[in-house]
């Protein structure tokens, strides 16, 4: 998926080469993330700029960095996903920091995408060709996975009989959408269908609990399960035949997690020591773990998204926590990585 231009907006440019990329990045390298991408190569994310303030950004297929606009009054915002279409999806946010789902339209319009009733703000995850939008209404407590129409209506994704509430992380071009289920303890992996229909996925034996974080359109289905108290994630990719697979982890490491996966069935994601030092991996179909290098001189890095080239996009931070050591990059599909640039 990917990030849609800015105002004015009329389509999506043709695809570059990492070498054209690198020739549009100056020396002011991108402080922010990356989260989405399509298959034009067109990247969605955000620019951390005076080290504090975050941009809703798009990088075109060569690299040129544009930023989205915000809702009136707003302080920051973010990009997550944009279809083949142009549409983008992220949030707009107050300055009282409550999020506000919106959807950059490629007429350079926008539109707000409303909580349920009872909510106060929302938050969205991805979108789909057909410009149905997904992500999460909620109050200060429990989330609620919603889905947007492309007019904007909303409608509740209910959760598993007995469970209290929901989460939506992907949808694919059949409509089924992937999150989970959650009680207060527990959560369950599930889809949706079109017609608002929930399965559950069934959770690895070994762990208590575990979420759906990516789909393509084949059905395949990646997410994390872990234990108690969310100790040791693994990612795992569920098969449409009923497969069950834990992708494992880098060695010497504990934990991983599984973002997206594309249609030959190569996984994004991470792989950490307990909760320190997340890197980016790439799972190919076969089950192969690769490392994705951190840009010289930083030290972490995480994988959020992967297009059908096996361009992977995502994050590499140094050892600075502050805004300014977190940097956009994408990786190649021969593993190398490059950072994007700043506005």
């Amino acid at each position: 998926m990917v990030l849609i231009a800015a105002v004015g907006f009329t389509g999506v440019p043709s695809s570059a080469s990492a070498a054209e990329r690198d020739a549009a990045t100056n020396s002011l390298g991108a402080s922010g993330e990356a989260f989405g991408i399509n298959d034009s190569g067109a990247i969605a994310g955000l620019v951390y700029v005076n080290d504090s303030s975050a941009h809703a950004v798009r990088w075109a297929p060569d690299g040129t960095p544009a930023e989205l606009p915000k809702l009136s009054g707003d302080k920051n915002s973010a990009a997550f996903a944009i279809n083949s279409r142009g549409t983008v999806t992220g949030w707009s946010i107050a300055g009282d920091g409550i999020p506000h789902g919106v959807r950059w339209n490629t007429d350079g319009t926008m539109t707000t995408l409303p909580p349920l009733p009872n909510d106060t703000f929302t938050s969205v995850s991805d979108i789909n060709d057909s410009d149905v939008v997904v992500g999460m209404s909620r109050t200060s407590d429990w989330p609620h996975a919603i889905r947007w129409s492309p007019d904007g209506t909303a409608t509740a994704l209910s959760p598993l009989p007995d469970d209290d509430a929901s989460t939506a992380h992907a949808i694919n071009e059949s409509g089924v959408i992937a999150g989970g289920s959650i009680t207060y303890d527990v959560t369950r992996a599930v889809t949706w269908d079109a017609s608002g229909a929930v399965t559950e996925l069934p959770t690895p034996a070994g762990f208590e609990s575990s979420e759906a974080k990516g789909i393509n359109n084949n059905g395949v289905v990646v997410g994390e399960a872990w234990s108690g108290n969310g100790l040791n994630p693994h990612a795992i990719r569920w098969d449409p035949d009923g497969t069950i697979t834990d992708l494992g982890t880098l060695p010497g490491h504990t934990d991983s997690g599984a973002a997206a996966v594309n249609a030959e069935g190569t996984v994004a994601g991470f792989s950490r020591k307990a909760y320190y030092e997340p890197h980016a991996v790439r799972w190919s179909a076969d089950g192969s773990t690769t490392a994705l290098s951190t840009l010289p001189g930083d030290v972490t890095s995480e994988a959020r998204a992967i297009n059908a080239d096996g361009t992977i996009v995502g994050h590499s931070r140094s050892v600075d926590t502050s805004p300014s050591g977190v940097h956009a990059v994408y990786w190649t599909k021969d593993g190398k990585v490059h950072q994007l640039r700043g506005l």
